[in-house]
């Protein structure tokens, strides 16, 4: 990331999966992460923070009716 007062990097992973329950119901997940939410002390800008935070999840379960 470029950011004013210089470069940063940053890094972390999504996973998402999906479930048939029964021809009815499907049940879903997601997980997003990433290893820091905030660079302290910019050059410049001051503290700079990610408009995310370092961990975040969902859950859900979907009726399908006929």
């Amino acid at each position: 990331m470029n950011q004013q007062g210089g470069a940063y990097t940053f890094w972390g992973a999504d996973v998402s999966a999906e479930v048939m329950l029964s021809p009815h119901v499907t049940a879903s997940g997601s997980v997003s992460w990433v290893n820091t939410d905030s660079f302290p002390a910019v050059a410049v800008a001051g503290d700079q923070y990610l408009n995310a935070p370092r961990r975040k999840g969902a859950v859900a379960l979907e009726y399908h009716g006929s």
